[in-house]
């Protein structure tokens, strides 16, 4: 199973959204969550301007004022695969470990069908 880190904006704010590779995003449940009225992914120009490229976005390459979201859907994994900073290699994210940091928030934002 995949990880995917997305990059998203919302007034000042930088959210970091982690889910299932497979999952889509509901936008509406970040901006209940946030209390943001305008949502919108990051543009390419500005991950360039975290010195950052797309497809190679995991985890750890998350500036630190950023917030953290995870889906409840990853706790459904002991671990997941996301990229290792390229974009051919990959890397196991151990999920209790990743979760541990005190940043992190859980909740559902992926899509429900």
């Amino acid at each position: 199973m995949e990880l995917k880190t997305l990059f998203l904006c919302a007034d000042d704010l930088l959210i970091a959204a982690h889910l299932r590779g497979c999952d889509r995003l509901n936008n509406r449940s970040i901006k209940r969550l946030f209390k943001v009225r305008n949502l919108t992914f990051a543009s390419p120009n500005f991950i360039r301007s975290l010195g950052l490229e797309m497809g190679r976005i995991n985890p750890w390459s998350v500036p630190d004022h950023a917030k953290h979201i995870v889906d409840t859907a990853v706790l459904e994994e002991d671990s997941m695969a996301t990229n290792n900073g390229t974009l051919t290699g990959t890397t196991l994210v151990d999920i209790k470990s990743f979760l541990n940091q005190p940043s992190i928030q859980v909740h559902t934002i992926r899509v429900i069908v």
